[in-house]
């Protein structure tokens, strides 16, 4: 069954102008991160830029039109599936019809969206056989994650200085609002949070356990699912990069750091799924990184099977920067991949797949936007995926927001996280004033899939 738009449509149309636009007035002003340690959308230093104007997104009954005013985001790399010139060659991504974003307007909300398959890990959900299921299965429940990238309150700093009343208040507007997951940065690039005896990494402080405890009651009370995420591409600004390429240093990270974490957190009801690493693609060294395809897959492996192996209910996803490297048979982190990269360790596998998306992913040709074709077709190996980054501004004369939020749910994703309710980097992509109409209006929708079917 397809609900009609146009419901979604009139929940906005009181607040065009209020709700389409500005700042979050209560983010605190980080301006340390907003540097090349955060580079989501605008990928890795060296790569080919791409300047994108985001536009402030304005909705209007079965249309979106893009106001011209908004703020003009900093240039985008070449990344994944882009043509790359640096080095003077050309890189293909899939071939993709893009008309459809380019229609003025959703038009519906695909309640049955996802039904289908065996991801989500084994808590206890019961899905068809066919189609990614548009859920994830979270301790019994069937979730659609309607939820937003923190990323961070401080950068390398919310788990040695948790700030309670921020976390607080962006719990309690998550709630009011329909919103129900979080995608939380936690160690980053290494620093300050952790320590290390050469490289191998140490067990955390009693302050982190302590600080994690008041956050996940925090976010249990308000109904919200944390996502942490382990690790980001920024090891190798940071020169940690070893955490993934030396295996005694994977091991010890697993042992000293994430097997504590998922032992004391996974069954507590404000934990939905653990994340190993933000876009760690651009690690690889086919994107100018220096970390090997093998390497990449070991680290991969041996995470997935420690989070496993510290609880077997534990869910397990990794944020690819795109479907690069995660579109059908170009799938490096497949089940056969990783089990075979940690020597036939049935427990290296993922349970969720998720993908990221910023303007510069499409052009002549290709296109990595997640909403041009069901979930299925970008990869049926029955997974649940989740579209883990994409600005919640929208995307200038191409997506508004609450086109990326409907077609999610259409096109059979299993929840979105945009960018971003604390937005303190540079290129300022959107805060939680323009995420909060269209995340209320899919919770309007599918109210049964956000609070646990």
């Amino acid at each position: 069954m397809r609900l009609e738009v146009s419901a979604v449509l009139s929940m906005l149309s009181a607040c065009v102008v209020a709700c389409s636009g500005g700042s979050n007035d209560e983010a605190p002003d980080d301006s340390s991160a907003a540097s090349t340690d955060a580079a989501s959308s605008t990928g890795p230093s060296g790569a080919q830029a791409a300047s994108t104007t985001q536009g402030t997104n304005a909705t209007t009954q079965g249309s979106a039109s893009n106001a011209t005013n908004g703020a003009t985001g900093s240039g985008g790399a070449g990344g994944p599936g882009g043509p790359d010139t640096s080095n003077g060659n050309s890189t293909a991504g899939n071939t993709t019809n893009t008309s459809a974003a380019n229609a003025g307007g959703a038009t519906g909300v695909t309640t049955t969206a996802g039904t289908g398959g065996s991801g989500g890990g084994p808590t206890g959900c019961e899905f068809d056989g066919g189609a990614n299921p548009g859920r994830v299965c979270i301790k019994g429940k069937k979730y659609y994650l309607n939820g937003i990238n923190v990323a961070w309150d401080q950068w390398v700093g919310d788990l040695v200085n948790y700030n309670a009343a921020n976390f607080e208040a962006m719990f309690a507007q998550l709630e009011a609002s329909g919103g129900n997951s979080v995608r939380w940065w936690w160690f980053i690039d290494g620093e300050n949070q952790l320590s290390f005896q050469g490289n191998l990494a140490q067990p955390l402080s009693q302050n982190i356990f302590d600080n994690l405890d008041a956050a996940f009651d925090a976010a249990a009370e308000h109904g919200v699912l944390i996502m942490p995420v382990f690790l980001s591409f920024d090891i190798e600004n940071s020169g940690r990069e070893f955490l993934v390429t030396d295996a005694a240093a994977t091991d010890a990270f697993v042992t000293n750091v994430v097997t504590p974490l998922v032992e004391r957190y996974n069954d507590h009801p404000g934990l939905g799924l653990w994340e190993i690493m933000n876009e760690g693609d651009w690690l690889l060294t086919e994107e100018m990184g220096t970390v090997s395809t093998a390497d990449y897959q070991r680290f991969h492996a041996k995470m997935a099977a420690g989070i496993h192996r510290a609880d077997a209910d534990a869910l397990v996803t990794t944020g690819s920067a795109s479907f690069k490297y995660l579109a059908g048979s170009n799938n490096i982190l497949s089940d056969a991949a990783l089990q075979a990269a940690a020597g036939g360790d049935a427990l290296a596998y993922l349970d969720v797949y998720q993908t990221h998306y910023y303007a510069w992913m499409h052009g002549d040709g290709w296109s990595y936007e997640p909403w041009i074709k069901s979930s299925t077709e970008w990869q049926a190996d029955g997974k649940p995926i989740l579209i883990g980054e994409f600005p919640c501004l929208g995307e200038d004369s191409r997506w508004t927001t609450l086109q990326m939020h409907v077609e999610a749910v259409n096109q059979g994703f299993a929840g979105t996280f945009c960018w971003a309710y604390f937005d303190n980097r540079a290129d300022t992509l959107g805060t939680w004033a323009n995420a909060e109409p269209a995340m209320a209006a899919i919770a309007a929708q599918i109210p049964a899939a956000i609070s646990g079917e």
